[in-house]
């Protein structure tokens, strides 16, 4: 449980602490990739938590003096439990990587080993065809289309290069009427088509023996 640290280190008079974050913040936080306003909105969060020390302090000090007591004991859960909660500052999905960071930041942060998700739906049944992507790394694109193939051994897709780490930032598609091989086809050539995806065959194609 997220409050489980804070309640192994209450001390009074401790230093208090900083929101937690999602560790490929903390790293953009702390390798100054944050623009002012994303630093403003964290430093707002961390005073947020800060203040509610204090409370939590004083509601440790009662359960210790009447450990017993159900309403001290209600009391320090709900200060506990609710120590980390971004809210009112932030709902929780506001600190999500994928929408706290502008897209240029998520594409530096995946460079870096970091994994940042978008969204990447492909539905392709009898007669329909889906399509949705939102901020999708290529990366991403090409494991969700491989999922497809491995169950009917179709051609397999790599990202590659640096532009692995580029994104598709928002692409919708539906077709109804096409039998599933051949919306399976007509998906597979959009998606090869985009730079930075290829077929995998063509990638990995031994050369011709021309002796």
């Amino acid at each position: 449980m997220a409050f489980w640290p804070a309640w192994c280190s209450i001390q009074p008079g401790a230093a208090r602490p900083s929101s937690p974050l999602p560790e490929v913040l903390a790293v953009a936080r702390q390798g100054g990739m944050l623009t002012p306003f994303q630093v403003h909105q964290l430093e707002s969060l961390d005073r947020m938590v800060g203040q509610r020390w204090q409370g939590l302090e004083d509601a440790w000090r009662e359960f210790c003096e009447a450990p017993y007591d159900l309403t001290s004991r209600r009391r320090l859960f709900d200060r506990l439990a609710g120590f980390y909660d971004p809210r009112p500052a932030f709902e929780r999905e506001q600190l999500a990587p994928e929408g706290f960071l502008a897209r240029d930041q998520r594409v530096r942060l995946r460079a870096l080993g970091h994994s940042i998700s978008g969204r990447c739906s492909l539905l392709i049944v009898e007669r329909l065809v889906k399509v949705e992507l939102e901020a999708c790394p290529l990366s991403q694109l090409a494991q969700s289309w491989n999922h497809l193939a491995r169950i009917d051994g179709g051609p397999v897709l790599e990202a590659t290069g640096e532009e692995r780490h580029d994104e598709i930032d928002s692409l919708t598609l539906q077709l109804e009427g096409l039998s599933e091989p051949a919306g399976r086809a007509l998906v597979f050539h959009l998606l090869e088509g985009v730079p930075g995806i290829t077929d995998r065959r063509r990638r990995h194609r031994p050369c011709d023996d021309r002796r």
